[in-house]
């Protein structure tokens, strides 16, 4: 159809969309949403380092804790975000799942999702959660989702299948009130080369020294780690393994120069490897910046999965208008 100076007339839902951004880190889905198009509502996140950086860097206050905020206190959102913990899911944590206390702070994104009803939700976690517990657990999490009236799908997305130089698989889970005609979407976008994100005249603290780079290579596992053991990560030529740090901080990446030096990745690295600009302010201290990047999401994944869903949602809220209310 097309209106009267010609052009075409669409019923796209074009009223701005809201998201809510629990667990919110640093940032990571609140860069992605924004650049999807999509406007803050509300934020929480209760680690104290963390929050500063968000606040330095977006001028928001993320300090409410998603354990004791009363879901009526969230403000109406369209979509809720959060990459909830996932030491209790990951390979390289204890594994316990639904037993350890982190694991089951799924439970108030599902409490906020029954009060306040979005029409969408996008979550992130690893890739083990769909085998943990045989399966069982990733299964409740679904059911759970379901009975709070979401349709719910699922995919494993690797960030280097979206721009970034990094082999970073996550889970994403995505639902929608309703038969929101959603599809994930396709990977393809060519990685950029790792090279070209590494810093130059990077500083020497940065830098093993032969003693320690001696050490290091007369370890047993040094041989496995070159192969993708856990205790670290040689970058290869064209792209970095997934981030690494250990609960302290220590980055773990190796980058073997071209002269034959190791060195770790630096703090503004890892932000490009997520996908953030070098305008984004980093913590002060290395050791927080590298944990708070390890734990951030891969910004164009996120922001792929979301401009499919916002798309997907203007499209159903404007032809049939029971989700136009919600966004």
């Amino acid at each position: 159809m097309s209106t009267k100076n010609g052009t075409k007339r669409t019923n796209r839902d074009q009223r701005p969309i809201t998201f809510a951004d629990a667990f919110a880190g640093i940032g990571g889905f609140h860069r992605a949403l924004a650049q999807a198009g999509a406007t803050v509502a509300w934020a929480c996140e209760r680690d104290a380092a963390a929050a500063g950086t968000y606040r330095r860097n977006f001028g928001i206050d993320p300090t409410d804790d998603v354990t004791t905020v009363r879901a009526e206190a969230v403000p109406r959102h369209g979509i809720l975000c959060a990459g909830f913990p996932c030491q209790s899911f990951s390979l390289d944590g204890k594994r316990k799942g639904m037993a350890d206390p982190r694991g089951r702070l799924f439970w108030q994104i599902v409490r906020i999702l029954a009060a306040k009803r979005p029409s969408a939700f996008i979550l992130e976690n690893v890739p083990h959660l769909l085998r943990i517990d045989g399966g069982e657990t990733f299964a409740l999490m679904c059911r759970r989702l379901t009975a709070c009236g979401y349709t719910v799908r699922h995919a494993l997305l690797d960030a280097l299948r979206f721009g970034l130089p990094q082999r970073r698989e996550r889970l994403f889970v995505v639902g929608t009130l309703g038969t929101v005609p959603f599809e994930f979407p396709k990977p393809g976008r060519p990685a950029t080369h790792l090279r070209r994100l590494l810093q130059r005249g990077v500083p020497e603290k940065y830098y093993y020294s032969d003693e320690q780079r001696c050490r290091m290579a007369g370890r047993r596992d040094i041989e496995r780690a070159k192969r993708g053991n856990r205790c670290c990560n040689f970058v290869k030529a064209t792209h970095a393994n997934t981030l690494m740090s250990d609960p302290k901080g220590v980055e773990k990446n190796i980058v073997v120069e071209t002269d034959g030096r190791w060195r770790r990745l630096t703090p503004r690295e890892y932000a490009r490897l997520q996908g953030f600009p070098d305008t984004f302010k980093l913590h002060p201290t290395d050791s927080k910046a590298y944990r708070q990047f390890g734990n951030s999401v891969a910004v164009p994944v996120v922001r792929a999965v979301a401009e499919n869903l916002i798309e997907a949602l203007r499209s159903y809220g404007g032809g049939r208008g029971s989700l136009a209310s919600q966004i």
